[in-house]
């Protein structure tokens, strides 16, 4: 059961412009035991800076100054390096035009009174393009993409990544492997607690620091294309005069794990779309801050491998492993001292984590409790639920006092999936404790990048395919984004899925070194991922058979969306475990709503 957690406020507060049949529902939603109100006023909504920001801090993270080198050595070119780049840059492209079709055309509703089907974006992501597109067998893709998505969708990594870079800031020599891991806690902590606290922080937050990677890279472009023009003495030989071979062939390892690590870096162009519910006007946001966010990354990204590779020969850029990583001697070489590199350069890779962590718990925590409201995890209700911020609880009763002024209560009242935090944060803290410290970044990062985004990716375009191409489909008519060329992009996109799932699996020449984990074994990531899916299909095998026959219950879920404008400012979420008759288990399945 869902019970709600709040209690709705008076018709003026909900707002005058619902109509009768609206406020009725949220009335009687309030009465019902089993159901769940949540809501985000048009006034609290994401614009389209905000959105902008929630992509690029998601995108931009520590990689950009670690995996330029990784590629280089990968290729053995400089040029293909670059190259790959620009074709990482198109496969991005690709897939937010895929996710875009499918974010901006489900779930679909009937309008009350009519026969008219609208598209209500909601938040989830991956979860509700699944749930739309493999029906059955019922309820298997909520289950796996459940167990998936709750288990290796959190920020340890990045809490980690953190946590190295600011003991390293502060010149805290060779810290203890429970400092590392205290410190990484803190910050979880301490992002979870904001979020929870106070909803706007967060964005304002997240919005900051997006802008302040923005203008890092900007300084790192800038330095380099003066290194590039001669304007630094120190710099004597750049990348592309170092390299005697541009397009010298390397192995199918070496582009296989290069590869891996461009897209790596491109991941999270998706991340908007698990907080659709908090966007103003998804339909014409989201189009708009995607392929802006992801044309600036872009663009900051080929532009900084290019400022590196002006600033730094090709030796030295295969030589930047480990805690050396080639923005390390990029510092070096154009401020021709160690303080830049040894101080401030470990401060910049933190602020890139912390904006990572920031904005992961934003949005993680909303896909769990959407995770959540289809009932398939236990204590459904508590995850589900929103609850009124840290602030609200202390402010609301001043603007209570406010007499008449309902305009200024409702801008008072900030809701957060408090419950949903407090999973994302458990799981997080449990990943960071358990295993040694090591390649932990490297690998979680891998691991949520190859079974989200690609295991992932792939069966979405699959999907998108299938609803494009079954037996009298309406989709293409109905489907509120139409992009360029067609299934093109899903089948591009689809085919490089396809290629990233196995390339983690190609062993190394026995002469040649690993690319970028040392401590564990290139092919660990890839077969844990796959095998999530495993665990999740056994879930479901409980969820779906052994809990309604030991319990005699079926689960009936029901989602009804409150609009205003045409935009989704309400949603009731009805669900309960109701008794089933012995005989109705001979002749019924014991799930079917």
């Amino acid at each position: 059961m869902l019970p709600s957690t709040q209690k709705l406020q008076d018709a003026d507060d909900i707002g005058l412009a619902l109509d009768t049949e609206d406020l009725e529902l949220l009335r009687e939603a309030e009465k019902n035991p089993d159901a769940l109100v949540t809501d985000t006023p048009n006034d609290q909504k994401l614009r389209r800076f905000s959105v902008v920001c929630v992509i690029v801090n998601r995108m931009i993270g520590s990689g950009i100054f670690v995996t330029p080198s990784t590629i280089v050595r990968g290729t053995d070119s400089v040029a293909v390096a670059l190259i790959f780049w620009i074709v990482g840059c198109l496969m991005t492209f690709m897939a937010i035009s895929v996710y875009l079709e499918l974010g901006l055309s489900i779930p679909k509703y009937r309008l009350r009174g009519s026969d008219t089907m609208v598209s209500i974006p909601r938040s989830g992501g991956e979860l509700n393009y699944l749930e739309y597109i493999f029906k059955r067998p019922k309820y298997l893709a909520t289950c796996v993409y459940a167990v998936i998505f709750i288990c290796i969708g959190n920020t340890a990594g990045n809490a980690i990544s953190f946590s190295e870079n600011f003991l390293h800031m502060c010149a805290v020599e060779n810290p203890s492997t429970w400092l590392i891991k205290g410190v990484a806690i803190a910050i979880i902590t301490l992002a979870c607690l904001l979020h929870g606290s106070w909803r706007a922080g967060g964005i304002y937050f997240n919005n900051i620091l997006a802008s302040l990677k923005v203008a890092v890279l900007l300084v790192v472009i800038g330095a380099g294309l003066a290194a590039f023009g001669g304007a630094v003495d120190t710099v004597t030989q750049n990348a592309f005069e170092s390299d005697p071979e541009p397009f010298a062939p390397s192995d199918t390892y070496g582009y296989a794990g290069a590869f891996l690590a461009v897209m790596f870096s491109y991941g999270g162009s998706m991340n908007a779309h698990y907080v659709l519910s908090e966007v103003h006007q998804p339909q014409k946001t989201l189009k708009k801050a995607a392929y802006t966010a992801v044309g600036l990354v872009s663009f900051l990204y080929i532009l900084t491998n290019i400022a590196y590779f002006g600033a730094v020969s090709k030796a030295e850029l295969g030589d930047a492993r480990g805690t050396t990583f080639v923005a390390t001697k990029f510092f070096r070489k154009i401020f021709g001292s160690n303080v830049a590199a040894d101080r401030v350069l470990p401060g910049l890779v933190a602020l890139s984590s912390l904006g990572n962590i920031i904005v992961v718990t934003f949005v993680a925590s909303r896909v769990k409790a959407e995770i959540a409201k289809a009932g398939v995890i236990p204590f459904s209700k508590f995850f589900a639920a929103s609850t009124p911020t840290l602030l609200t609880r202390i402010f609301r009763p001043q603007s209570d006092a406010v007499a008449g002024d309902h305009h200024h209560m409702r801008l008072q009242v900030e809701s957060t999936p408090a419950g949903a935090l407090l999973l994302h944060w458990v799981f997080s803290i449990i990943i960071i404790i358990a295993p040694p410290i090591g390649d932990t970044y490297t690998f979680f990062v891998n691991l949520y990048s190859y079974t989200i985004n690609t295991w992932i990716g792939a069966f979405i375009a699959v999907g998108l395919l299938w609803l494009r191409w079954k037996p009298r489909s309406t989709w293409v008519a109905e489907s509120s984004f139409k992009p360029w060329g067609g299934p093109a992009m899903a089948i591009i996109y689809l085919i490089f899925n396809v290629f990233l799932i196995v390339a983690p699996f190609i062993p190394p020449a026995p002469n040649r070194s690993r690319l970028s984990m040392e401590s564990i074994e290139p092919f660990i990531f890839p077969t844990i991922g796959t095998g999530l899916f495993f665990v999740g299909g056994l879930y479901w095998v409980g969820f779906r058979f052994v809990w309604p026959k030991i319990y005699k219950r079926k689960l009936q879920q029901t989602r009804i969306p409150i609009l205003l404008d045409g935009v989704q400012v309400h949603e009731i979420v009805i669900c309960s475990w109701v008794w089933l008759p012995p005989l109705s288990l001979l002749y019924s399945s014991p799930l079917n709503s």
